[in-house]
């Protein structure tokens, strides 16, 4: 399962036991050692919905919550499939003079193998998933024996995603009507929370003032994806916004274009829905509001013919490619 994360809820008194940590070299072993198992240590039990929040915020394939039983001899699993959005209780009992590390072994095969879908096949050295249900003791592995501390750290999120949509805005108490692209790259920070870049470019027409306008406006921000359930999803940000303006006007009487410009400063909040077309790509329309710190007056033969104010509506409509 090439790339697969699962992430594990254990309590912390049991997070440094041999069982545990021969679970997770046993997991990697089963779903290939590109995949990733992040181990969380817990004061006590997660509720549901939390554990299906972090898996879905963090776009994992999976959640676990893992305990043992005051002896050893019986392991508690209550898994999240994601895909599937659905729960599964498993409990598996070992023999009392069963090894520990060949228990948590054993245990990290039976639940690797939930998270194998029926078109992805296991490592070339992971077993079948009846053989870790049905295996008897075997001598213990290297891998079993010493799991890396390094799949016990908490690692950063590496998901990214790269927005690209249409951009339409309208100017609220003056002219502002313009169409345009915006693109912007987004990587998660802390759970649902994405820092964000990105450019935009705009034109429009300003019919009264006989010009044509042009922005070109970079930003930074934060964006807030607070809902992730299946095929859908909703995002909340919010920007601060460097734009530069430029206006040009021709008249009849002017023997050339005349261009005036300026800088412009401003911020944006946006809120956006998307429905998911793949595992990586998911199409999104938004709307929200638009200020910039500063009205624009345009003005012909000394007389204010025209206002770009600073309030105004945007709307999007685009993909996003998750990676």
């Amino acid at each position: 399962m090439k790339g697969a994360l699962l992430i594990v809820f254990v309590l912390a008194q049991e997070a440094s036991q041999p069982e545990t940590r021969a679970f997770t070299a046993a997991a990697l072993e089963v779903l290939g050692q590109d995949a990733q198992v992040r181990m969380l240590t817990v004061p006590a039990d997660v509720a549901d919905a939390s554990v299906e929040e972090q898996a879905l915020g963090a776009r994992a394939d999976g959640a676990i919550e893992l305990s043992w039983s005051g002896d050893g001899t019986q392991a508690f699993v209550h898994c999240y499939l994601t895909g599937e959005e659905r729960w599964v209780d498993r409990s598996i009992s070992f023999g009392k003079d069963e090894d520990e590390r060949e228990r948590g072994r054993l245990l990290g095969y039976a639940v690797a193998s939930m998270f194998l879908g029926a078109d992805r096949e296991p490592a070339e050295t992971a077993p079948s998933a009846e053989a870790a249900a049905s295996a008897t003791k075997a001598p213990s592995t290297p891998a079993a024996d010493a799991a890396p501390n390094d799949e016990f750290r908490p690692s950063p999120p590496a998901w990214r995603a790269f927005d690209l949509a249409g951009v339409m805005s309208h100017g609220l108490g003056g002219e502002a009507d313009a169409v345009g692209v915006m693109a912007a790259f987004r990587f998660l920070a802390v759970g649902p929370l994405w820092a964000r870049i990105g450019v935009a470019g705009r034109g429009g027409e300003i019919p009264t003032a006989q010009a044509n306008m042009k922005t070109l406006q970079g930003s930074a921000g934060a964006a807030w994806s607070f809902l992730d359930a299946g095929r859908f999803s909703s995002t909340l940000r919010a920007d601060l916004i460097g734009s530069w303006l430029e206006v040009g006007h021709l008249s009849a009487d002017d023997p050339e274009v005349v261009h005036e410009r300026r800088w412009l400063f401003g911020a944006d909040a946006v809120l956006s829905g998307g429905v998911r077309l793949s595992a990586n790509a998911s199409f999104f329309a938004g709307g929200g509001l638009e200020a910039m710190f500063g009205r624009t007056d345009i003005y012909t033969h000394g007389s204010r013919v025209a206002t770009i104010p600073p309030l105004r509506v945007i709307a999007e409509l685009g993909l996003e490619s998750v990676f």
